[in-house]
């Protein structure tokens, strides 16, 4: 088994966080590897929005209904870049677009 195999197969989820947080070497770290990630058409149509203040984390943990949220110590946001996407759709995709 390769290895991008074994990674994927040993993969977990930890959503019990440190309200410590992150260095800019360790944020630089995540959002390249988020750049790198494969996505459709390469197109990487998303925007990366990170949260430190503990007011905007809390509201957001209780919009979210959820403690992790607020207790993690640096909050990366991934939000649909619809903007990205429209520059590269056809005048029948951008049509279709527009009624979502």
């Amino acid at each position: 088994m390769n290895d991008v195999i074994r990674t994927i197969n040993n993969h977990r989820s930890i959503r019990k966080f440190k309200n410590k947080p992150l260095t800019q070497e360790q944020i630089d770290i995540i959002v390249r590897a988020a750049r790198m990630a494969p996505t459709s058409g390469h197109l990487q149509s998303f925007t990366i929005i990170g949260v430190t203040n503990s007011t905007i984390k809390k509201e957001l943990a209780n919009r979210a209904k959820s403690t992790e949220v607020y207790e993690c110590g640096y909050l990366f946001i991934f939000c649909v870049d619809f903007y990205r996407i429209m520059l590269t759709a056809n005048d029948k995709q951008k049509e279709k677009m527009k009624k979502i």
